[in-house]
């Protein structure tokens, strides 16, 4: 047997805070006692709904204390929980309700989903009628029961589940939670959708540990900087591009609030020096982490160095359980010593397969171990760093490309904040890098000269062949840079479909 996943939510003493909840119509608060309440509520509801067979719930809502109760609810009564990104489409949306063989819908939104079949709006009259106030034990599990299936984004293609097992997630929780020194007394800040890996796993290992969590309904600048500021929170975690807008919009005006953020973990996508020194203006006592995770192979990977050595800036760090991972070469070959390779993982986090989907599974897992398709370097010391995605690079000219490389240069100019590269087509060398930058200060940029001074930097065929001064990069839904979009710009502002280059 296992450990039912909602175990999780004992970490702390009945009174003790756990949940604050920041929404624009107010703030709510919860403690232990009253989270766990909640939870027995509509657990108890849910299992007699379904007559205690397994089940599964959607969820379709933003971040609120209903979703962390609901996602908590849904396993402790024996279900499965499926968080859905509430803003897609309705046709993407219609896919993976019949993907996933969605039992009961949840969701915020009467307007967009209470149409559908078995849904139940949040705060309805039906909603209000699911609360059976009592004790509710967590339903015994296996150790390959299904806690939880998250979707991928879909960035190359459409959406896959990734079911993760009680046990599994039991295992990286309790692997996080080491990380923190003292558990009780930390504030952990939550703006990423909770249809997110990230979101889920901050909360898993806050609540685990005894510590309490701030959520927010999404991400704005404005009120990231604010929940840090009222709530006084001291473990942050963000994407690159959602730091460099509290930058921006923060400015010289940093409250000094800021000055408490113990730990500030930065994922998700590649970043440079630049973005560090930033995150140490706002953040001037924070250990900042490049963190990384995926959502077939969990969030626990790396820690720190076993001989306590400083992790470098730009490093995940070191392999927190080195025999969990291994760096493949090109040529099939095991990385050893300093070098580069495909990161893949072999952990009880891992999942078995892809929802639906045996045939993309045995593509990525072999004996248990999970292909990333993610480029990671060691260095001499063994810690590990970031490259990219090789779903990301692309060939120019016959040289592999892959975008963070060309970011991790541009970034490196003192006139820009931050870059984003993507390919375009173009008739000789069948793509080349186009950047999106984002100038210091709003200053205007010479984007002429940038290309010039990036071929002092590094190799030629590395240079972008153009340079678009943006305001902002955009985000997509999950928080990330929003790279399909920022493709279709470049390609028509470089010529729509085919540009020809002499570079």
């Amino acid at each position: 047997m296992a450990n039912n996943l909602s175990d999780v939510l004992f970490g702390g003493k009945a009174g003790d805070l756990a949940l604050i909840e920041s929404m624009d119509a107010g703030v709510r608060t919860f403690t232990y006692g009253e989270l766990n309440a909640r939870v027995n509520a509509l657990g108890r509801s849910l299992k007699a709904r379904f007559g205690g067979a397994p089940f599964r719930v959607a969820v379709l809502a933003r971040n609120s204390a209903d979703y962390v109760a609901i996602y908590f609810a849904a396993m402790r009564a024996g279900g499965t929980v499926v968080p859905f990104n509430w803003r897609a489409s309705d046709a993407a949306i219609d896919f993976l309700l019949r993907d996933a063989a969605i039992d009961l819908v949840l969701t915020d939104d009467a307007e967009r989903h209470g149409r559908r079949d078995n849904v139940v709006v949040i705060g309805s009259a039906a909603w209000q009628s699911l609360q059976d106030e009592g004790p509710l034990d967590p339903v015994s599990v296996g150790e390959d029961d299904i806690a939880q299936i998250l979707y991928t984004s879909g960035s190359t293609g459409t959406p896959k589940g990734v079911p993760l097992s009680h046990a599994g997630q039991y295992w990286a929780v309790e692997e996080g939670a080491k990380l923190v020194a003292d558990p009780a007394s930390y504030r952990v800040l939550v703006a990423a959708p909770l249809f997110h890996m990230n979101a889920l796993f901050n909360i898993k290992r806050t609540f685990h540990t005894g510590g309490s969590v701030v959520v927010l309904p999404g991400f704005t600048p404005a009120g990231f900087a604010r929940a840090i500021d009222t709530f006084r929170c001291d473990w942050v975690s963000g994407v690159p591009t959602m730091i460099a807008m509290l930058a921006r919009h923060l400015g010289d005006d940093v409250p000094s609030a800021f000055a408490r953020v113990r730990f500030l973990f930065i994922g998700s996508a590649p970043y440079g020096d630049n973005l560090v020194a930033e995150a140490r203006r706002l953040f001037p006592n924070a250990e900042i982490a490049n963190f990384y995770g995926t959502t077939e192979a969990g969030p626990t990977v790396y820690g720190r160095h076993p001989d306590g050595r400083s992790t470098p800036p730009l490093s995940c760090g070191y392999p927190l359980i080195p025999e969990n991972v291994r760096l493949v070469a090109a040529d099939g070959s095991p990385v050893t010593g300093e070098g580069e390779g495909t990161l893949h993982m072999r952990t009880p986090a891992t999942m078995t397969g892809y929802l639906n989907r045996p045939e993309t599974s045995a593509a990525v897992l072999k004996d248990g171990w999970y292909d990333s398709r993610d480029i990671i370097r060691q260095d001499a010391d063994g810690f590990h760093y970031f490259i990219g995605r090789a779903d990301d690079m692309f060939i120019s000219g016959g040289h592999n490309i892959y975008p963070a490389e060309v970011e991790r240069v541009l970034e490196q100019h003192p006139a820009i904040e931050q870059a984003i590269v993507v390919p375009v087509p173009d008739d000789l060398k069948h793509e080349v890098p186009a950047a999106f930058v984002v100038a210091r200060g709003g200053a205007p940029l010479d984007e002429e000269a940038v290309k010039a001074w990036f071929v002092t930097q590094a190799d030629p065929y590395l240079h972008p062949r153009h340079v678009f001064a943006v305001p902002e990069i955009p985000l997509a839904q999950t928080n990330k840079v929003d790279r399909t979009r920022l493709k279709a710009e470049a390609a028509a502002l470089s010529g729509r479909d085919r540009v020809t280059s002499a570079a």
